[in-house]
């Protein structure tokens, strides 16, 4: 994907948004720049919703609306190409240039999440102050140095409190409370893509302006890794010395594409959590069962959470990944 490609996509953005509120220009519509107060940044997928939300805004809240790829590119396209990348580093770089390292907050409904969470990542990685990322109808697991609200309508079938699966909901709490500083899981009324509409977006807004949490910034720390797999099989060692408290963190497997930021958790690994035990000595670690679907490709990042913590390894770019085969993990040592 070349620069040039990404440039006529963001020239394609900022047609669409044109007739958005606010000012500025490439896709970025900004409304209230100079309000004291937090800046909201929001990534929307569809050409009325800004609209919608905006008037529920306060005045003394700055606003920057973006757009996602949503009707615009193809999912396949998405998943083929750099675009999301690419877009998000625009969208940061913008960001920044507008309000520098302000505290701020940031989120994205459905589609748009995918988008919204490449963004947190950039503006923690540049030292912005990000004081919650927020979801709409979007569950999330890819750790954040945030605390994270997850926002779902009452009627919607992407809400997993609603899910038939029996614990469903259980084990995503237990999975949050290890990926994020802090967690919220919030409903409001209605099903799936009726939250712009005008009898429910003051409950979303509601959602979307409610005080965020204090929390500690996890500094920087690139944790050493060693692994060893066979087939349908993988075991990690380390890292060591194990950091202090490690007998209250949990594993959280991640796949890194080649050329993405995004560490897409996979299905076949969704569900595959380890607890790390930092007494278990080099040559044990915690063990995690493939269940493989498939070939996968890219490289497995294994990273390492403290409960009410989030991620320990931060950035996440800056951890080790172990390249991914259909039944195991390439260039290690076959026990199984």
């Amino acid at each position: 994907m070349s620069g040039t490609d990404a440039a006529r996509l963001v020239s394609r953005i900022g047609l669409v948004t044109r007739a958005w509120p606010g000012q500025g220009d490439e896709g970025l519509r900004v409304v209230n720049p100079d309000a004291a107060g937090v800046p909201i940044y929001w990534i929307f997928n569809t050409a009325d919703e800004m609209p919608a939300l905006l008037p529920q805004v306060p005045a003394d809240r700055p606003f920057a609306g973006m757009r996602s790829l949503n009707q615009l590119t193809s999912l396949e396209d998405r998943r083929a190409t750099r675009l999301p990348d690419l877009l998000a580093t625009h969208y940061a770089d913008r960001l920044i240039a507008q309000f520098g390292r302000r505290p701020c907050v940031l989120g994205g409904n459905c589609q748009a999440a995918d988008i919204a969470w490449r963004v947190a990542e950039r503006l923690l990685q540049a030292g912005v102050a990000l004081r919650q990322f927020l979801t709409l109808d979007a569950a999330w697991f890819l750790p954040l140095a945030a605390p994270v609200r997850m926002i779902f309508g009452r009627q919607s079938n992407l809400n997993p409190a609603l899910a038939v699966r029996p614990n469903l909901l259980q084990r995503m709490e237990h999975c949050w409370s290890y990926a994020f500083p802090g967690h919220e899981r919030v409903e409001i009324p209605g099903a799936h893509g009726q939250y712009f509409q005008p009898q429910h977006v003051g409950a979303l807004a509601g959602a979307i302006l409610r005080p965020a949490p204090e929390f500690a910034v996890t500094g920087p720390m690139t944790l050493d890794w060693k692994v060893r797999a066979g087939r349908g099989r993988v075991r990690f060692y380390g890292p060591d010395p194990a950091p202090a408290g490690g007998d209250d963190c949990l594993v959280l497997p991640l796949r890194r594409l080649p050329g993405e930021s995004l560490r897409r958790q996979t299905a076949i690994w969704r569900e595959a959590t380890g607890i790390y035990d930092p007494a278990s000595g080099a040559g044990r670690g915690p063990e995690f069962r493939l269940r493989p679907t498939g070939p996968e490709r890219g490289d497995l990042v294994p990273v390492l959470c403290r409960r009410g913590q989030g991620p320990l390894g931060w950035p996440l770019a800056a951890q080790p990944g172990f390249a991914l085969e259909p039944h195991g993990i390439a260039g290690t040592e076959d026990h199984g």
